[in-house]
């Protein structure tokens, strides 16, 4: 077995032995001057592809220092691969994508000094390599912030592929710088980064194929976007106030929700407090009255979010809320201020200005300004016009001078007249000479002494007292020589002010009783009576003694005896005769 190895060797060696011997005569051998060629060793059939290197290697003798090299297909140049290139015997080439491609396929190499010399690889063929966007196609509208399919067809590809944004001819981002060439889609998320235009491309190359690449048609990216202009940053919101939320957006949907995000003293971050408003118009404005509790010592922002679109969404800058406000504290609610007097109208504010105008409002009317630019130090005396309108419907309002929404007003109060009221006597009451009354009244206005008149109608036909104190109580005995009458009334005066004065209602009757209305007729009754009945006493007796005497002279005289009765008509002659 050892004799057998050994033998093999033997014969190895001697193979060698003979190449070598017939190298050296192929070195040794002498070269003719006019032999000259190129021969081409690489491409040597086989399939080649679009994209890919191609190693060309070949051997030449006396071909000069450089040579061309072109590609044949059909017998015909169809590309020039390179031009005056070393003549090295070798050349990678990176087949570009826009060959013809087939089966008859050839690499010549020329002399560049001797288009003569030139050499023809064997026929191999070339075949297509390619990678093709399909979308986003021509006119599509991408936005940013949105979600949108990039999709691709290949052939011939194995392994990933790279995606790029350009704009124009452009490189402006990598979307995807390697993902697999299959299944032919990538899902992008469209940052909203990138500016607005239209004539963005989305590029396609596949790693390892060098100049294997495709480019989209041009399409346009635009923004959805939402941006809050108002509040201004650091800017100061007053409570109560009424403002105006501005915002600018492009392409966000038709309505937005808006809401109020505080970040207090001792917080990190704003959290979301309240809803502004839900399904607002997406117009650009939006009045928004601050609530009168948020807390002056917080930071607040404004958040508008699309209703279509959730992603898209802006936060205004953080403002700050104060107080202002003016608030009327007299009069209030339960106050009647008096025609002619004078009163406080008193006031507190915050952040309203150094002027403030007063304005009276009766039934929710204007009916006058009371004062315009006054002092916004809380007070103002304010003398009522004897002018002025009662009205139990009466407010004040105090304006701002500068900020003239701003304003405060009071409670419903009544604007009066002093007056009198009497309440006794009353319409149809019956008063007779002698008896006691009380005269009873209230005054509003006023706390002045008064003077009480009775008045027959409306002239003053008594004055019952001057000036008493305005008690509302007055004792009256009616006196006794008033005269009757139907027509009386009771009037009460202010003794500071004339104007102000009342009378009772209806008319009181006045008259005597029916003792005092029939007592002259029974006095003078009896005098008549009295006188009546001396007179006629007196008479009798005179009678009887002219008669008696008359009797006795005629009996002396005549002699006749007198008769002690006489007849009717006798007495009535005698006393015709003798009466004075």
């Amino acid at each position: 077995m050892k004799k057998t190895r050994l033998k093999k060797q033997l014969f190895s060696l001697g193979i060698v032995l003979l190449c070598c011997e017939a190298s050296s005569i192929l070195l040794c051998a002498p070269v003719q001057a006019d032999q000259a060629w190129i021969h081409i060793s690489s491409p040597s059939g086989g399939t080649w592809y679009i994209g890919d290197t191609l190693s060309i290697s070949w051997t030449s003798l006396n071909a000069g220092a450089y040579v061309d090299i072109l590609f044949y297909t059909g017998g015909m140049q169809r590309y020039v691969v390179a031009s005056d290139v070393s003549n090295s015997g070798f050349y990678n080439w990176l087949i570009p994508a826009d060959l013809p491609t087939g089966a008859s396929c050839q690499i010549k190499i020329e002399s560049t000094s001797n288009q003569s010399i030139y050499g023809y690889s064997n026929y191999f063929t070339l075949n297509d390599r390619f990678v093709k966007l399909h979308t986003p196609t021509a006119g599509d509208v991408w936005f940013g912030g949105e979600t949108h399919s990039i999709s691709w067809s290949s052939l011939n590809i194995v392994g990933y592929v790279q995606l790029s944004l350009y704009q124009g001819d452009t490189f402006v981002m990598y979307i995807a710088q390697s993902i697999p060439y299959s299944p032919g889609m990538y899902t992008w998320h469209v940052s909203t980064g990138i500016s607005t235009g239209t004539s963005y491309r989305v590029r396609i190359d596949a790693l390892g194929y060098s100049g294997i690449f495709s480019y989209s048609s041009s399409f346009s990216i635009k923004k959805r976007t939402i941006q809050v202009t108002s509040p201004t940053k650091d800017s100061t919101w007053y409570l109560g106030g009424i403002y105006q939320i501005t915002w600018v957006s492009d392409n966000a949907g038709s309505s937005v929700d808006i809401s109020l995000y505080e970040k207090k003293e001792y917080e990190l971050s704003f959290h979301n407090v309240q809803s502004i408003i839900a399904g607002a118009d997406n117009d650009g404005v939006q009045t928004w009255t601050i609530p009168s509790d948020l807390n002056p010592n917080s930071l607040y922002r404004i958040y508008i979010v699309s209703d279509a679109y959730g992603d898209v969404s802006n936060y205004s800058a953080s403002f700050h809320v104060e107080a202002r406000y003016i608030a009327v504290s007299s009069p209030d609610g339960n106050d009647i201020w008096y025609i002619g007097e004078t009163y406080n109208i008193t006031w507190t504010s915050e952040n309203a200005g150094d002027l403030v105008n007063i304005e009276l409002y009766q039934n929710g009317v204007q009916r006058t300004v009371l004062v315009e630019n006054a002092s916004n130090n809380g007070v103002f005396l304010w003398s009522i016009p004897l002018d002025t309108t009662p009205g139990g419907s009466s407010q004040i309002k105090i304006r701002s001078s500068t900020m003239t929404s701003l304003y405060g007003i009071s409670g419903l109060f009544s604007v009066s007249k002093k007056s009198v009221a009497i309440t006794s006597p009353q319409d149809t009451n019956l008063w007779y000479k002698g008896e006691h009354h009380v005269i009873v009244w209230e005054t509003k206005g006023f706390s002045s002494n008064v003077r009480i008149d009775l008045c027959d109608d409306t002239a003053v036909a008594v004055t019952i007292a001057a000036n008493v104190e305005n008690t509302g109580r007055y004792d009256w005995t009616v006196p006794l020589d008033l005269s009757s009458g139907s027509q009386y009334t009771i009037k009460i005066t202010s003794v500071m002010d004339e104007s102000i004065y009342g009378f009772s209602s209806g008319h009181l009757v006045i008259e005597s009783t029916f003792l005092q209305q029939w007592s002259g007729t029974i006095v003078l009754f009896g005098v008549v009576s009295a006188g009546f009945i001396v007179a006629f006493v007196v008479i009798i007796r005179k009678w009887r003694r002219r008669i008696a005497a008359e009797k006795a002279g005629e009996g002396s005289e005549a002699g006749q005896i007198v008769p002690e009765k006489l007849s009717e008509d006798e007495y009535e002659k005698i006393w015709e005769r003798n009466r004075d």
